[in-house]
């Protein structure tokens, strides 16, 4: 039988590697060797560096090894588009190539697109409504359940406890509801220096899902 991840079965936009401008243009001016990071759960899948950028565009080379996402490693030339503010006469943002539109972040499917063209949905449009309230339940309990933490203010603690005691009230007596496999499936981004990461180049390969090392 098929693994959730496997075919088309993911419809939601945290399912898949996301590239945002901002975080990307962040790292550029402020990291030596940028390079962005994707996991899935504890596991690495993923890389990309930016090699070049100009004024209409950047450049972005990348290697996934997630089965649901249908091409492994390639680069791509994205376009951008200016998008100034009073603070910020120089900020960009994507210019998607399916719709046109201006987008902030672009997603990975077969290719960098928006999530209107992917027709990917957020991941809490399509989990049941108690998992979003045993997940917020367990999120307040790992943050303050053994009381409140070093320097957070007690006001916003005390906050915290009423939501937290709100929500055991609420969910007092319900057997526990999980997401499924396949909205479980939650991709994370993270940009950090390429001289701290020990993966990216053409010594390695995708096999499976999986990273492999290339023979020698």
């Amino acid at each position: 039988m098929a693994s959730p991840a496997e075919g088309h079965s993911i419809r939601h936009r945290e399912g898949f590697p996301k590239l945002d401008l901002v975080a990307a243009k962040s790292a550029l001016d402020n990291l030596t060797t940028p390079i962005c990071v994707f996991h899935l759960g504890r596991r690495m899948v993923g890389q990309l560096i930016v090699p070049d950028f100009d004024e209409d565009s950047i450049v972005v080379n990348y290697l996934f090894a997630m089965s649901h996402v249908n091409k492994c490693e390639s680069e791509e030339r994205l376009p951008t588009s200016p998008s100034p503010t009073s603070l910020d006469c120089y900020r960009r943002v994507f210019l998607c190539r399916g719709c046109g539109q201006r987008r902030w972040s672009l997603y990975f499917k077969s290719s960098w697109a928006c999530a209107s063209c992917l027709k990917l949905l957020y991941r809490s449009q399509l989990v049941d409504k108690e998992v979003k309230l045993w997940a917020a339940r367990d999120a307040l309990e790992d943050r303050i359940g053994r009381g409140r933490p070093k320097g957070l203010h007690n006001e916003t603690y005390y906050k915290l406890r009423k939501q937290l005691y709100h929500l055991e009230a609420r969910l007092a007596g319900r057997r526990r509801k999980y997401a499924s496999e396949t909205h479980d499936l939650v991709v994370t981004e993270e940009w950090v220096d390429g001289t701290n990461v020990d993966l990216w180049s053409s010594r390695y390969t995708v096999c499976d899902g999986l990273f492999v090392r290339r023979d020698p």
